[in-house]
């Protein structure tokens, strides 16, 4: 069974973290309701449902967000993660169904994190692999310029333009592992997520995180003595061979 000093682990560590998102949120329009989008060059394009019963859209993203994370190594009880999210990038995948002019039953586009209002987390108790419950808190930025529809009637061009991406309660799934010898956290948890957006639409759905941190490279020197402690160990191993 392994073992290890909780008074080892008392300190903030702060390390760079590398996370990768996947979500997907559908927003149902009844029949004859419209949706509001911006066009590229200012303004807004009015989408509506023509469908007897409903339109469907779904925004699916991924994205890679860079930025610094310090958490508490104090594993007897909860860990603490805070952290800001400096530069990211994503793909949106969108899909429409029903009757909706203006948008494509299948377009991308790409958007920019702009701003981040950080990220905070607690988790519980080290080692319990169940699903369970926490605190988690992130907001971003996003703006989009890349056209995903064209208003069938003015032939304006359709953009995702500016939205905030946020998480909301509640939290329906967390697992996480710690390795006290490298200090190497890594969790993957499920939230609500909403997308806001600039011209008051919103979307909610869930997103699926993995959050790794990226532990920083030894200096030369202490790898050079670690690979002469290992050629001298191995060299006391050695046993020569006996000829009779």
């Amino acid at each position: 069974m392994a073992t290890y000093s909780n008074s080892s682990y008392g300190a903030l560590i702060t390390q760079d973290w590398v996370s990768k998102d996947k979500s997907k949120a559908t927003i149902t329009i009844k029949g004859g309701e419209t949706l509001k989008l911006p066009k590229k060059g200012g303004g807004e394009v009015t989408l509506k449902c023509k469908g007897a019963v409903s339109c469907t859209v779904t925004l699916a993203d991924f994205k890679d967000k860079k930025g610094n994370v310090t958490y508490d190594t104090n594993l007897t009880g909860l860990q603490s993660i805070s952290g800001s999210i400096n530069e990211g990038a994503g793909r949106f995948d969108i899909t429409t169904t029903g009757n909706l002019e203006g948008l494509f039953s299948s377009s991308t586009a790409t958007a920019n994190l702009i701003a981040s209002t950080g990220f905070d987390a607690e988790i519980g108790v080290l080692g319990d692999q169940l699903p369970q419950g926490g605190k988690i808190s992130f907001g971003t930025r996003w703006f989009s310029n890349d056209v995903i529809g064209i208003d069938p009637v003015t032939f304006d061009e359709i953009i995702l333009g500016n939205f905030f991406l946020d998480s909301i309660f509640p939290l329906t799934a967390f697992s996480y592992n710690i390795d006290p010898s490298a200090n190497l956290f890594t969790t993957s948890f499920t939230i609500g997520q909403q997308y806001s957006f600039s011209t008051g639409l919103e979307i909610t759905g869930e997103v699926t995180k993995t959050l790794h941190t990226v532990a920083e490279p030894s200096p030369a020197w202490l790898v050079g003595f670690g690979l002469l402690g290992f050629f001298l160990r191995s060299s006391r191993n050695i046993k020569p061979n006996k000829s009779i």
